[in-house]
């Protein structure tokens, strides 16, 4: 509407012998197809058009480009989403001869601190491993060391040239399993920019001093040279330490006896963490999120909710000290850095209310000023937790960057820095970048206004983007969720009632996916929030991306 898209994605129709685009996205209202369009469109196709006339909105024209194919196909629907972003392009000529040259050059150790005869491991969600980040740990007289180690990036990724623009453009990456668009070309995200396990790579290290109470001493940062002593799974992590089948823990204890000592360590102190965070008034809420992963060669995709391993936990419950802790050390000392904010989501929580305490009756919200730390703890491990997880995902105010320290509400600290994934998100590589500076800078650079000057602009350009990758994702994840359902009209699915309506139901079944029950009699059908029932398939379309079932 303000002239801010030249092309458009949309469902083509004919009404009255006219040809029209329905936009898949911000205008919805059909658009005339031009006369002298050229491009063959059949009723129901996917149209990716030209905008040739911007007035009024009643007098906008389009022009067909390209009929990407059925808008009852997975992949002219994805191509569709895809189309005019970044994601729907390849990387320019110049970015993939810049990867090709990162892979083949070698960091030398000189003037980086030699990690290489510390024990190292990085743990991550599965297959394909994840190698971002690593811990290390050194429990001493007086406390606690970690160590918190990234790729670094930054050294391969110079500023300035093609593959940062590329990295700039794209925001982040597109989910985080083997089913991803990448920000970076894939050999640098799976190979090059990671740490892996016996070999020597280029790292940033951020070292914690904590006393035996676990509280924060002192913050260091070192460029590094590490070998990865592991790369562990969440699973395998799970299994290791609280496992009871003897023929897994065996063969693990074996694979990881090096990292033994050190994962029990990082146990003892993350949970010391979580209580001194639970008493500033931290809220342990981590947003639903899906699993998407490609199971064959035919694009087969399987799609379910991300489980929650104890693993996960200890590492989310150590990236939040981090982050917590490098946002007080740049802030303090007025250093140049991209502050991760999220703001007080009471105003969002008090509009939704009823449908809260209808997911969980008997728990009084109106007269509570934390909300949402009553909702989260109330819903942990009740049948109803997928379903409140869900609605807050929808309803609460996404994180932003800024340039100066700014309140983050979910972990009740002044300042928040994320940093652990500067080669998937184009803010955690600024923020290494930020690091790096003050190592080799220290206090020089809080006078240097060249460097506040591109992390203000860095910040609003990062928020944009992050919202575009997160609506992008949405839109996968609807089309995906709605492939798995394809051709299972009439079968019975288990879901859970998140909203009630008179005409019927928003609910979510049981692999997460949301869909609307609607009822054949309104008025005289009534389901109740948080309510488990049994409903049958009845449509799963791609062009409205709606799932609907009845009783």
């Amino acid at each position: 509407l303000s002239r801010a898209q030249d092309f458009v994605c949309g469902s083509y129709s004919v009404s009255g012998g006219k040809g029209y685009v329905l936009p898949d996205s911000y205008v919805t209202h059909r658009v005339p197809v031009s006369t002298k369009a050229t491009v063959l469109c059949r009723e129901g196709d996917k149209i990716y058009a030209q905008i040739c006339k911007y007035k009024a909105l009643a007098a906008m024209k389009v022009l067909p480009v390209e009929n990407l194919g059925s808008s009852e196909s997975l992949r002219a629907c994805v191509v569709a989403t895809l189309r005019g972003t970044p994601f729907g392009e390849p990387f320019s000529a110049e970015a993939c001869a810049e990867a090709k040259e990162v892979q083949s050059r070698r960091i030398p150790p000189a003037g980086r601190t030699d990690l290489r005869g510390k024990t190292l491991f990085t743990i991550s969600q599965g297959l394909p491993i994840r190698g971002d980040f690593a811990f290390s740990i050194e429990q001493q007289n007086n406390g606690y060391r970690l160590g918190v180690h990234m790729a670094d990036v930054a050294e391969l990724v110079a500023e300035g040239s093609a593959l940062e623009r590329e990295a700039a453009a794209r925001g982040r990456n597109l989910f985080r399993s083997n089913l991803i668009w990448p920000m970076l070309p894939r050999e640098l995200t799976t190979d090059a920019c990671m740490l892996r396990a016996g070999e020597d790579r280029p790292a940033v290290s951020i070292f914690l001093q904590y006393d035996v109470n676990a509280e924060l001493q002192s913050v260091s940062f070192e460029e590094s040279i590490v070998n990865i002593a592991a790369n562990a799974t969440y699973a395998e992590i799970d299994t290791l330490l609280l496992g009871m089948d003897g023929s897994a823990i065996l063969p693990l204890r074996e694979k990881y006896a090096a990292i033994g000592t050190a994962v029990r360590e990082l146990y003892e102190l993350a949970s010391m963490l979580r209580r001194e965070r639970h008493a500033r008034g931290g809220i342990d809420y981590e947003p639903l999120c899906m699993d998407f992963e490609r199971i064959d060669e035919h694009g087969t995709v399987s799609v379910g909710m991300t489980p929650t391993y104890d693993a996960g936990l200890l590492v989310r419950e150590l990236l939040i000290a981090a982050g917590a802790a490098v946002g007080r050390h740049f802030s303090e000392n007025g250093l140049p850095m991209l502050y991760t904010a999220f703001a007080d989501p009471r105003k969002a929580l008090l509009d939704h209310l009823e449908t809260l305490e209808g997911l969980l009756p008997g728990l009084p919200l109106r007269e509570h000023g934390e909300i949402l730390r009553r909702v989260t703890e109330a819903a942990a491990n009740h049948p109803v937790e997928d379903a409140v997880l869900y609605l807050l995902r929808r309803i609460l105010p996404a994180a932003r960057y800024v340039r100066t320290p700014a309140p983050h509400h979910l972990h009740a600290v002044d300042a928040f820095v994320s940093f652990a994934n500067p080669a998937g998100r184009y803010a955690d590589l600024l923020v290494q970048r930020a690091i790096k500076n003050s190592i080799r800078y220290g206090a020089a650079v809080a006078n240097d206004s060249r460097f506040d000057e591109k992390l203000r602009d860095a910040a609003r350009c990062c928020s944009e983007t992050e919202e575009r990758c997160s609506m992008l994702e949405a839109r996968l994840a609807a089309l995906y969720q709605i492939d798995a359902l394809h051709g299972r009209e009439g079968t019975r699915f288990s879901c859970r009632v998140v909203e009630s309506y008179p005409s019927g139901a928003l609910v979510l079944l049981d692999n997460g996916a949301p869909a609307r029950i609607v009822f054949d009699a309104p008025g005289k059908q009534t389901l109740e929030p948080g309510e488990s029932v049994e409903a049958v398939l009845k449509s799963a379309l791609f062009s409205t991306l709606t799932v609907e079932l009845k009783l």
